[in-house]
């Protein structure tokens, strides 16, 4: 069944942040409901040079080929090894998988691969005993991730790994005794954010490199359970029903906007900027005896809410899956999770 949902909010001219305000109306019709047998893997959206979302991809899981996916892409169908994740690089001519192998779900062993677009493996690698870690691709078609280097488990120390297009190790930081939660690649200009714990005083906090894997400030939160870049030197973070953006251009990380969420976010990456002026956020919400997420879209000027999604009472999720992709051109939203994957046509005007 299609369901259509208007709102229609007014601004202030200008907001507390600078920004110009205008009126904004958006719209979201239900487009399709899909149900797949396998789960999706954690999949990244198409990025151009200049990080702007420019398509998705399908991706199919061939259990009975040893548990392979098969790409579609651009008229192309390409089969690599399934591992828990995938990105593919069109400006990079790349795709890279990583993570742990499918069919058994061993998170103690990350691998990664990568491959042209061909389908021809350029690189393959491990990191034996690195649980736990965390990974995500870059735009020039490469590899950042966390994780330990040791076998010995007495060894907590963490390690800042970054792999070029080729495979080539390009630099490794030492960050310490640190546990990694989530990470984080700007496509506006390499920099890392890492969500770390503390071993010592087990506290959290998100600690933003360069892409040459130099600290370049600190935001510390009581309660952090998603990072994204946004733009150019500014990050959002959902803490504890709400959503901020910081901006660390000045050395010093500056809160620019906020708002509130009702329940807890779908995953470690929740986001999703639509436009200059809008962001979308995916989260769980809860009434009575029913549960389900929806996706709020907020002005960016102000945090006012502009509109609402209600999507599923669904509440499956991993917590490192990117539950929201967007098409720019085609003004299709996607949100997923699991096996579930529900697309949305919004009309956004001013």
């Amino acid at each position: 069944m299609k369901k259509s949902f208007t709102i229609v909010f007014i601004f202030l001219l200008i907001g507390g942040n600078g920004r110009a305000q205008s009126t904004e109306t958006v719209q979201s019709k239900l487009i399709t409901v899909k149900t797949s047998q396998w789960e999706k893997p954690d999949s990244y959206p198409l990025l151009d040079e200049k990080a702007i979302q420019v398509g998705t991809y399908s991706v199919k899981i061939l259990p009975d080929h040893n548990f392979r996916y098969v790409v579609e892409y651009n008229g192309q169908t390409i089969e690599v090894d399934a591992l828990t994740s995938i990105g593919i690089i069109p400006e990079a001519n790349r795709i890279v998988t990583w993570g742990s192998g499918l069919e058994v779900h061993f998170e103690y062993t990350m691998s990664y691969k990568i491959y042209d677009l061909s389908g021809t493996l350029i690189k393959s690698g491990i990191q034996v005993n690195s649980a736990p870690y965390r990974a995500t691709i870059t735009a020039e078609g490469g590899l950042v991730y966390a994780a330990r280097t040791t076998a010995d488990l007495n060894d907590t120390t963490l390690y800042l790994h970054k792999i070029d297009r080729n495979g080539e190790v390009l630099w490794v930081r030492d960050l310490g005794i640190r546990y990694p939660q989530e990470i984080a690649v700007s496509g506006f200009n390499g920099d890392i954010a890492l969500m770390e714990k503390d071993w010592v005083n087990s506290n959290s906090e998100i600690r933003i490199y360069d892409d040459q894997g130099t600290h370049l400030t600190t935001l510390d939160r009581e309660v952090v359970s998603a990072i994204e870049f946004v733009d150019e030197n500014q990050i959002a973070v959902s803490g504890s029903k709400s959503w901020y953006v910081y901006d660390y251009s000045e050395g010093t990380v500056q809160s620019i906007v906020k708002g509130s969420i009702h329940g807890n976010v779908m995953s470690m990456h929740p986001f999703i900027k639509l436009n200059d002026d809008l962001i979308a956020v995916a989260h769980l919400w809860s009434e009575k005896l029913l549960a389900g997420y929806q996706v709020d879209i907020y002005n960016l000027g102000n945090g006012a809410l502009v509109h609402t999604i209600f999507v599923s009472r669904n509440t499956y999720s991993r917590r490192t899956y990117r539950c929201l992709i967007y098409e720019n051109e085609s003004g299709v939203l996607t949100v997923r999770a699991g096996k579930q994957e529900i697309t949305y046509l919004l009309t956004i005007t001013k």
